[in-house]
């Protein structure tokens, strides 16, 4: 009798679909780690409103405490480093302006995060300041990412307050690689 592992698959796009997914696999298995561990994460919740989502307690933020961090996943073959180009070309951005638009006025504490595997081009000013809590104070930044939007530049700012980028690392706020704002400045009440 053969071994049907060792047949070759008609069609193993499967495999390749779940390479897709592993990033976001570690990004959500970090944090339910964190969680076993007793650390502050309280909730993760993966494929709703966003890939990935941890609810820390945070002691001053509103609705029971709880720090809600919509995270969108995204990897890619490359090994060249993430710049704004690339990141707007991956559709983050995008997705995150969906998640903004039903959240903004829930009266949450929350954050958005691009969670990108790789690292960012220090030599890209614009993904900096994105990454750093500046996109919406670097006017070029500001300029792009409205126009990738299609939308009114001061909603476009204020949708840049509660974000974050982070690449190579699963958790930007446990990790030496990552270069966004603390939790607690990225907070929107």
């Amino acid at each position: 009798m053969a071994d049907p592992i060792e047949t070759v698959a008609p069609d193993d796009s499967g495999s390749v679909t779940l390479r897709r997914y592993e990033y976001q696999v570690h990004v959500a298995a970090q944090a339910i780690l964190e969680m076993l561990a007793d650390e502050p994460v309280r909730h993760v919740t993966c494929e709703h409103i966003e890939d990935v989502i941890v609810a820390r307690s945070s002691e001053g933020q509103t609705k029971g405490g709880l720090f809600w961090d919509f995270q969108q996943i995204k990897t890619r073959d490359t090994t060249t480093p993430w710049a704004l180009t690339d990141v707007l070309a991956k559709g983050p951005l995008k997705s995150l302006w969906r998640t903004y638009g039903a959240v903004k006025d829930q009266a949450l504490s929350y954050g958005l995060t691009a969670g990108l595997e790789g690292y960012l081009d220090p030599a890209d000013a614009l993904v900096t300041a994105l990454a750093h809590g500046g996109g919406a104070d670097n006017e070029r930044c500001l300029k792009r990412v409205t126009a990738h939007l299609k939308a009114d530049v001061k909603e476009v700012s204020a949708f840049l307050g509660p974000w974050s980028v982070f690449g190579n690392c699963p958790d930007a706020r446990t990790s030496s690689c990552a270069t966004p704002p603390s939790s607690t400045s990225s907070a929107r009440p």
